[in-house]
């Protein structure tokens, strides 16, 4: 079997991408407050777990990756092994910053992460959620960098 290499270990073998975001934090908590009519409080770390690894278990078979966070969804993934058998992974390498159930406004490097570790993982690569503001201080636009070995 030939290694896959660069972009093409997150493509499908026809060369394409169909990749899977589960990376949102907070967003989600938020999202699924309003999906069940709850409080934003009420969301529990556990919920957005559950909600990752169903999502991961119906969705990633059809996915050429899968980008997910660290904090509840790449283990959980691992652990059920419910990660498509031939889906890459992507780990997101920011911290996100915003409010409690709230899309973030400003991200940095997650310098816990260990990508060392995660590549011994599977990880095929990893990905930094930039807030850009290129005109006006409090506007801004988001750019994604993507790392790959």
């Amino acid at each position: 079997m030939t290694q896959r290499l660069g972009l093409d270990r997150l493509a499908r073998p026809s060369g394409g991408f169909a990749m899977l975001a589960i990376d949102q934090r907070e967003a989600l908590r938020g999202m699924l407050a309003v999906a069940s009519g709850a409080e934003v409080g009420s969301v529990s770390d556990q919920q957005i777990i559950d909600f990752k690894l169903s999502a991961a278990r119906h969705l990633s078979p059809h996915a050429s990756a899968v980008l997910m966070d660290v904090e509840w969804a790449a283990e959980p993934i691992l652990a059920d092994g419910c990660l498509g058998a031939d889906t890459a992974m992507i780990i997101a390498a920011d911290r996100l910053i915003g409010p409690t159930g709230g899309a973030a406004a400003q991200s940095e490097f997650d310098e816990t992460i260990d990508m060392a570790e995660w590549r011994s993982k599977g990880a095929s690569a990893f990905k930094l959620l930039i807030f850009w503001d290129p005109i006006q201080p409090g506007d801004h636009e988001s750019m994604t960098a993507l790392f790959i070995e």
